[in-house]
């Protein structure tokens, strides 16, 4: 019997054993296979990708559809290997720096790089633009929650708002309340870096402090509007 042993020293290792293994996949009965490599989603001197995501279409049984942004496109990735060029009249501006981040709520998958007019693409794999009658013209990150999108560090009127969150109504990532937004600590704690979805809680994460927001589902507004979230 052999396989990894990582308490024996490495002088006491029998020739059926070993501290480390690379390039292999280990089975949890103990059996190992050989990890079957990589090849280029792209040409060697074509531009960086700036965005990765794979959508998950369905919650059951659904099709996954890998996505990819390099240079000025928006490509998906066929299952025999090649790519699908999706971006048709978008505008996607080329830069390291332009990072897309994606999300997917009721098989609308929706991305933005806080400088384009984000995107959404549907399950047939469409691609359009998504801020039209938004109360943003585009945002940094995006992450869904119990069944909300919430769009961070968005552009309103041409302005950035780095302590901003909008929210979507409940399963519709479409639809946007001019006043469905949290400030989060609001000129303190520079600005929204990051978010994460965690046990149900949304956890956002200022560069000085870190945040949690509280699902309230009958709670509403001033306005008697529905409005299910407090920081």
């Amino acid at each position: 019997i052999g396989g990894i042993n990582t308490v024996a020293s490495a002088i006491r290792l029998t020739p059926q054993e070993a501290r480390d293994m690379q390039n292999v996949d280990c089975y949890p009965l103990g059996g190992i296979s050989k990890r079957n490599g990589y090849a280029l989603v792209q040409t060697p001197n074509a531009s960086a990708c700036v965005g990765l995501y794979q959508a998950r279409y369905g919650l059951n049984g659904g099709t996954n559809i890998l996505y990819f942004v390099a240079g000025t496109k928006i490509y998906k990735t066929n299952l025999d290997g090649t790519n699908s060029d999706l971006t048709g009249g978008l505008t996607i501006t080329s830069g390291a720096n332009n990072i897309w981040n994606f999300d997917i709520l009721n098989n609308i998958c929706v991305g933005a790089n806080g400088i384009d007019t984000p995107i959404q693409i549907s399950s047939s794999a469409v691609a359009s633009a998504f801020s039209a009658g938004l109360p943003f013209t585009t945002f940094k990150f995006n992450v869904v929650s119990r069944g909300y999108m919430f769009f961070f560090v968005p552009t309103v009127a041409a302005s950035v708002l780095y302590d901003r969150c909008y929210f979507s109504n409940y399963n519709d990532p479409a639809t946007v309340d001019t006043n469905n937004y949290l400030d989060i600590a609001k000129g303190r704690e520079g600005g929204i870096q990051g978010a994460v979805d965690y046990k149900s809680y949304l956890y956002i994460f200022k560069r000085s402090g870190i945040y949690q927001t509280i699902f309230q589902p009958s709670r509403v507004n001033s306005n008697g509007d529905l409005f299910p979230w407090i920081e």
